[in-house]
């Protein structure tokens, strides 16, 4: 496989901010380190939400791609995480993720 090829099933955020599948591996590279892939990070206490960009489909290979995730996590480890096929659903759950980091901090 040449430097010009791409795996399948990766995908980059084009300029206004879209998925698209990647078509260089120096693509996917340099998407690694994009901070666009942060979508959003609060911290909750001693909990941290965070929701990002994937880049690796994370769906069935005959689904819509999942390309976002949102995890709760403590210094300890993660807590829970959700998968996400739109960005808006990704900002949605990690309102949700919020909250419930929220109750988590009530819980203790």
């Amino acid at each position: 496989m040449s430097e010009t090829d791409c795996p399948e099933r990766q995908w980059v955020l084009d300029e206004a901010g879209k998925p698209r599948l990647a078509k260089t591996r120096e693509e996917v590279r340099a998407m690694w380190d994009d901070p666009r892939r942060i979508v959003e990070q609060t911290d909750v206490g001693r909990y941290r939400v965070s929701t990002i960009f994937l880049i690796l489909d994370h769906g069935s290979a005959d689904g819509p791609p999942v390309l976002w995730e949102t995890v709760i996590s403590d210094p300890d480890h993660e807590v829970s995480c959700q998968r996400y096929r739109t960005r808006a659903a990704a900002e949605t759950g990690h309102c949700e993720a919020v909250v419930e980091a929220g109750r988590l901090m009530g819980a203790r």
